[in-house]
């Protein structure tokens, strides 16, 4: 049970003695957030030497009734290195517990994005905007995946080879799917499917591993940032721009399906990439490629939700999306095989 003034008592002595130099600390309005499937978010006000500021601490929560298993500690150094970096459009980090002594879990403390949600923002607007709010996400998707990554440091593994990078993405699947007790033959066929028809390749990026609406949020000035940092990595591009066309699809609103080949387009322009390596087909393909990061998570978490080790009701709501999902990529391979020729002349 969520216990405000007992978390604004924590939050409160974490702070100050972060702040050493600070005369007055006080920790207010302590409110749980809803989102995320892999921690628990509180918004809280900080006042610092009578300066208030709104604050987010995202926090492991009890055992059994997470939905993925994320790592705080990594998140926390990912992104306090991207904040030192400045280059990233995200609310800065600004402090960790990173074992979970003081504030009795894995927290980390990131500023609070007070100009709301991106994807609330486009569901309130006419569809004439819509089109708008599909380039405003295709240019945060191009800053993104424009960061120097040698710049970021040992926070993430720096991969060397884009054929080696690509087998071990396929070979999640074959993975996963031994790893459980149930059978699944769509990972399988889906892991042969992707291994026999590889695009060309891309130069590697920062790639935000969830990008979508709803991941994604604005500043005071109405700029787009992006939050949830779960599953950033270096790697292909590419998978940005599946993952989020994979989500449209099954939770709308729609913005790359609005004219795929204009975003393809814009994107292209703002980031240098050619169109053999940027086009609606080779975007198909990363809408099931990277799945596994994510899916692989829910289908464990399922597993676990039936043997009993798992009670969160949020598993068992994800059975759905999980047949949407198998559903999806099925037939996002055939859609690129139905362009005419075969999918491996058309994305070679």
């Amino acid at each position: 049970m969520f216990d405000p003034e007992a978390t604004a008592r924590k939050l409160e002595a974490f702070l100050a003695s972060r702040l050493p130099n600070a005369s007055s600390v006080s920790v207010a309005d302590c409110v749980p957030m809803t989102g995320g499937y892999s921690c628990l978010m509180t918004r809280f006000t900080a006042t610092v030497d009578g300066e208030a500021r709104q604050l987010v601490a995202r926090s492991d929560g009890p055992a059994g009734l997470a939905v993925l298993d994320t790592d705080r500690v990594r998140e926390w150094r990912v992104l306090s290195a991207l904040t030192a970096l400045g280059t990233v459009p995200m609310p800065r980090a600004l402090f960790a517990d990173e074992d979970g002594s003081e504030l009795g879990a894995k927290t980390l403390i990131i500023e609070y994005a007070a100009g709301g949600s991106f994807l609330n923002k486009i569901r309130a607007a006419a569809v004439e905007q819509h089109p708008a709010f599909a380039r405003e996400l295709c240019d945060l998707a191009a800053r993104f995946h424009s960061v120097d990554i040698d710049r970021i440091g040992p926070a993430l593994d720096h991969p060397q080879d884009w054929n080696a990078y690509l087998d071990g993405l396929i070979a999640s699947w074959r993975d996963v799917e031994r790893q459980l007790k149930d059978s699944y033959p769509l990972l399988r066929y889906m892991a042969a499917w992707l291994d026999a028809n590889r695009p060309p390749p891309a130069p590697f990026a920062l790639v935000h591993g969830e990008f979508q609406p709803s991941n994604q949020v604005l500043d005071t000035d109405g700029a787009l940032m992006a939050v949830d940092f779960e599953f950033v990595h270096i790697g292909d591009p590419r998978e940005d721009l599946g993952w989020a066309k994979w989500v449209e699809a099954v939770q709308p609103p729609v913005l790359i399906g609005l004219d795929d080949s204009g975003f393809c387009s814009l994107y292209r322009d703002k980031t240098g990439l050619t169109e053999q390596v940027v086009n609606p087909l080779t975007i198909a393909y990363f809408s099931i490629l990277p799945a596994m990061r994510v899916f692989s998570g829910v289908l464990r978490s399922q597993q676990a939700f039936c043997e009993g080790t798992n009670n969160s009701l949020q598993v068992a709501y994800l059975v759905g999306a999980v047949t949407t999902a198998f559903e999806g990529w099925f037939n996002a391979a055939g859609a690129i095989e139905s362009a005419g020729k075969s999918a491996a002349e058309v994305l070679s």
